[in-house]
């Protein structure tokens, strides 16, 4: 469920992403959506862009355990791309070729410029 996923499989991977940690941003947008944060604390996001097209939903943990757990809920934000990269030091995308899989065929050598070739 966690795992980042696309119905397309064109290409597959993971991403990191650096707030700007004086402003507490996943917090930010959780007051911004209308967010209880005494109900609810933001965990994690889920991003989805295209062309002409940027959505944001909230991934919140209950602060109440329920049978020892806190359930976790996704709602859709309606904050702007613009509003969501004021809050960004670095947000990097590395996505691969299905059948790039690291541990089994391929050695990573670290980063060269076009002109060590």
């Amino acid at each position: 469920m966690m795992n980042p996923n696309a119905s397309y499989r064109d290409l597959v991977g993971k991403a990191e992403l650096a707030w700007d940690l004086e402003r507490n941003a996943m917090d930010n947008i959780a007051k911004d959506s209308g967010i209880d944060l005494d109900k609810f604390e933001p965990v994690g996001l889920s991003i989805h862009f295209g062309y002409k097209f940027f959505g944001l939903s909230i991934y919140l943990a209950e602060r109440k355990k329920i049978d020892g757990k806190r359930r976790i809920k996704n709602v859709s934000s309606n904050m702007s791309f613009e509003k969501f990269q004021k809050l960004l030091k670095g947000f990097t995308i590395k996505v691969f070729q299905p059948q790039v899989k690291w541990d089994e065929n391929f050695e990573y050598e670290g980063e060269s410029s076009i002109g060590d070739l």
